[in-house]
């Protein structure tokens, strides 16, 4: 399963996440040559849409998309580090922001397009502000009708997206899985924007290992570090049935949701997201019945 990291890059050599960085099959490495005529040149792991070049490794000093990339897909049983939720997925490095963390929606939307005309089945978008771009929310649309799944932070703001809706974790499309952070009790974190109507599920946000640049680990906290737990469990989920739409995901995920009166009024599911009954939906359903 190839995912996008719409992010600020992936740093594509650290040991942890090198060899499940995504490969593009159609291009050949350093030859100047656009060899799968897709209009990027040597775009091998993806694309630096901020600098407009093919090295999309991550140059952010906090290492955000490195550590978004790590929970989706660090390599398993290695020895070292961590371990993703997805760990044979396919990562595939799409940059938009700057080193200090800017970007614009255009960028957003060149890469979200570049992400389903080149195979990736999910797209990880752990970003987010309080403007809509009709723009955006039409590709997202159309990214739907071909099944992609298009997972995102609900912010970071203590904010009511029922009432001031945050995007692109608003737009609204039931393709579009809008995940809220929770601590370690299993509550709500105390930063994370929530909606009874508008964020459809919680995962782990707040104090969350993973890798970052440099080849190392550390502690982030953010609905950015929630959004890749469902990211890598859809993954899980694609990988077991490859034709699940995308808006059948989002209603397993938050059906399948363990329950928590702490979250009943700030989550559409009412819970926290449960990956092992996610998953167990999908095989008993795979399971002849004679």
């Amino acid at each position: 399963v190839v995912v996008a990291v719409i992010d600020t890059g992936i740093q594509l050599d650290h040991p942890d996440l090198a060899p499940n960085i995504w490969v593009n099959p159609g291009e050949i490495a350093n030859n100047n040559v656009d060899d799968d005529n897709n209009g990027f040149i040597d775009d091998v792991h993806g694309w630096d849409f901020w600098n407009w070049d093919n090295d999309p490794d991550d140059d952010d000093s906090f290492g955000h998309g490195t550590h978004v990339a790590g929970i989706i897909g660090a390599v398993i049983n290695n020895g070292i580090g961590v371990s993703g939720i997805a760990p044979n997925v396919r990562l595939m490095a799409l940059k938009v922001h700057s080193s200090d963390g800017r970007s614009y929606s255009n960028l957003i939307y060149k890469a979200l397009k570049y992400a389903v005309s080149n195979g990736a089945q999910i797209s990880n978008n752990s970003y987010g502000g309080y403007g809509e771009n009709p723009k955006m929310g039409a590709l997202i649309d159309a990214a739907a009708r071909v099944g992609h799944v298009f997972v995102s932070s609900a912010g970071n703001d203590e904010n009511n997206n029922d009432i001031s809706p945050a995007f692109p974790a608003s737009y609204p499309n039931d393709s579009i899985i809008s995940v809220g952070a929770t601590d370690q009790s299993g509550q709500m974190a105390s930063f994370s924007n929530y909606g009874r109507d508008s964020v459809d599920v919680a995962a782990p946000g707040r104090d969350i290992f993973s890798t970052i640049t440099d080849s190392s680990y550390g502690w982030k906290s953010g609905t950015s570090m929630a959004a890749p737990q469902v990211t890598g469990l859809v993954a899980l989920m694609r990988s077991i049935e490859p034709n699940l739409t995308s808006s059948a995901i989002r209603e397993i995920l938050i059906e399948t949701s363990r329950p928590d009166s702490r979250l009943q009024n700030l989550v559409v599911s009412g819970g926290s997201v449960d990956a092992a009954a996610a998953v167990r939906a999908i095989t008993q359903s795979l399971i002849p019945t004679t």
